[in-house]
């Protein structure tokens, strides 16, 4: 009879098989890391930039340049006339007996203010040069005020580049009031006085 071979003993070791890697994974991680362009990079960093300084630029003349509590107080005119009204810290004075409490909300541009037992309320706006000021009656928030704003700054900061001042309203109407530092007989005696130098120049 032929001898069987011996059966391997339960105490020997078996050689473990490695794992095979899919394909597509191997093939994934040998492929290139894909990187940005330089060029793209480049004008991503600028156009962050260029944000950037529009919306600190945009900021700082809106709500930091100036101070509106200081800047509104004195002598107005409302525009056009001879008509004064003075404004102290926390009233409004319309003649030497008729006055009205109002408080100023800096951050959202807004003011209220109550006459007897009525009470309104609004928002203002100071032209770049702070020499105008628009104030209208109505029911204002932060995001009313700042959306007016977004459209109306960068048309003032183009004017005050060419030099001029654009008006922080185009008109008084109902609803709103448009004052100014000068009164209308001094804005005419100003224009008089600049034509004639421009005369005696020529």
């Amino acid at each position: 009879m032929a001898e069987e071979p011996p059966a391997a003993s339960s105490g020997a070791s078996t050689k473990a098989v490695p794992a095979r890697r899919p394909a597509g994974k191997a093939a994934a991680s040998s492929a290139p890391r894909r990187r940005w362009p330089v060029a793209l990079i480049v004008v991503a960093l600028v156009v962050v930039l260029v944000v950037g300084l529009v919306v600190g630029g945009f900021s700082y003349v809106r709500w930091f340049a100036h101070d509106d509590v200081a800047d509104i107080q004195g002598t107005w005119y409302l525009a056009g006339t001879d008509t004064p009204i003075e404004i102290t810290a926390d009233r409004i004075h319309l003649t030497d007996d008729v006055s009205y409490p109002y408080t100023l909300n800096t951050g959202d541009k807004t003011i209220a203010f109550s006459f007897s037992n009525l009470a309104g309320a609004g928002c203002y706006r100071f032209s770049l040069d702070r020499q105008q000021l628009a104030i209208e009656d109505g029911s204002f928030t932060g995001g009313d005020t700042l959306g007016r704003d977004i459209g109306w700054l960068p048309q003032a900061v183009i004017a005050h580049l060419q030099g001029s001042t654009l008006a922080p309203a185009e008109a008084a109407g109902k609803g709103l009031t448009l004052l100014s530092r000068t009164p209308s007989s001094g804005k005419a005696a100003a224009s008089q006085a600049d034509t004639a130098t421009e005369d005696a120049s020529l």
